[in-house]
């Protein structure tokens, strides 16, 4: 029977939202009776990735990432002979991230392209090929039309066994280049939490803990006015009666523009734990909170996984990101909007515009504290996405199992 090879990308630090990924990663290939089978890869490890940092630094985010899986470092295709790929979650195949991590490799672009779109590889290997909870919601059109990148691209989707995004965006692309009669919308990775299983055994308990009274912030992907984010929260702790903690949700790694957090604003002490590092405690914070606060992605998907109303604040762009990001040249999508579409949450999705001025914020403090104020507004979220969860489980297992033994 052949193994499975989970493929995965590195964390740049303490990163919990790719923690929460990789450890669903392991205990999807527990409860479907593959651990034995499996082979873990990164496609760097992560002491490489952080051996330019203060030692002192470097342990803490190697300590803080540890989940017990037994990593190898995926160097070229032919690890992959005779294996299923199965790639989980992550831009895996998206044209800016495989040109971000090609500086490391000696062969540059082609060979990120034989490791994430099998561009070289013979076609058996691609049709056991399973790509899992990933996404390519920030290609242009351009990329598209890359003469490299391109029909590697569309090889690759149109010859994958199975395939689930983790946007409907994405997925819609998918099934238009598949033309099949299948469904290609699934969940990001961490939405798994979704599932008491998951759950239990990522978080170390049964139940999960009941709200503490706190809402939990972080803000560190957009550039927010002060004023207007400091009148915002100050009004949605007044109106929900819950005391605002600060969430050591990542690092500076992993989020460039964090920042202390803001003046009087309580630190939530958490702490290493096993056999999840400092993952599941952190976890658990986020259980417990009556809601979050956030403009980080992965943070949300967690929250609304959990049963926690997550709240999250679009921010604009930090100097020196629009470049790179391309926003002067056109309309990008936002993975935070989507992903709250998607789920039929759009209302916890707040632009800018809306907290600018005091009458705005009033408005939307007003409707957020009443949809909160409904003990269900997390919890059937959580029913609604744990629907989607088993279906999506159940749809992999079964893909896996006929591409061992096709």
């Amino acid at each position: 029977m052949p193994q499975i090879a989970i493929i995965t990308a590195t964390p740049p630090g303490i990163n919990p939202g790719m923690l929460a990924c990789e450890a669903t990663a392991r205990l999807f290939a527990v409860r479907a009776g593959l651990v034995n089978c499996s082979v873990f890869f990164r496609l760097h490890h992560l002491a490489e990735r952080v051996a330019h940092v203060p030692d002192d630094v470097r342990q803490d985010v190697l300590a803080c990432c540890e989940l017990g899986i037994p990593w190898q470092r995926l160097d070229d295709p032919s690890q992959l002979a005779g294996m299923v790929p199965l790639y989980w979650g992550d831009f895996l195949h998206m044209r800016r991230y495989l040109s971000a991590i090609a500086a490391v490799y000696p062969d540059g672009d082609q060979a990120v392209r034989n490791l994430l779109l099998l561009a070289d590889s013979a076609e058996p290997v691609l049709r056991r090929a399973v790509s899992y909870g990933t996404s390519f919601l920030f290609n242009s059109t351009a990329d598209f039309h890359d003469p490299e990148y391109g029909p590697a691209f569309r090889r690759f989707f149109n010859g994958l066994h199975h395939v689930q995004m983790r946007d409907a965006l994405s997925a819609a692309v998918v099934v238009g280049l598949r033309r099949r009669p299948e469904n290609c919308f699934g969940i990001d990775p961490a939405q798994l939490l979704a599932l008491p299983a998951y759950a239990a055994e990522i978080l170390g308990t049964a139940n999960l803990p009941d709200a503490d009274g706190r809402a939990l912030v972080f803000v560190a992907r957009a550039r927010h006015s002060p004023g207007a984010l400091a009148a915002f929260l100050g009004s949605l702790s007044q109106a929900t009666g819950t005391d605002l903690c600060w969430l050591p949700w990542g690092d500076r790694l992993s989020f460039p523009f964090l920042e202390d957090p803001p003046s009087g604003m309580f630190l939530l002490p958490i702490e290493n734990d096993v056999p999840f590092g400092r993952l599941a405690p952190l976890l658990r914070s986020v259980a417990a909170a009556n809601f979050v606060v956030t403009d980080t992605y992965h943070l949300a998907v967690v929250a609304w996984a959990l049963g926690v109303p997550a709240i999250v604040l679009a921010g604009d762009y930090h100097e020196g990101e629009r470049a790179g990001k391309q926003v002067d040249l056109r309309v990008r999508h936002d993975k935070r909007k989507v992903l709250l579409a998607q789920d039929g949450l759009l209302d916890f999705f707040v632009e800018p515009a809306l907290i600018a001025d005091p009458t705005g914020r009033a408005a939307v403090v007003e409707r957020l504290a009443a949809t909160m104020a409904d003990p269900e507004c997390g919890p059937s979220a959580r029913r609604r996405l744990a629907e989607r969860a088993a279906s999506s489980e159940a749809a992999l297992v079964e893909a896996i199992a006929q591409s061992q033994t096709s």
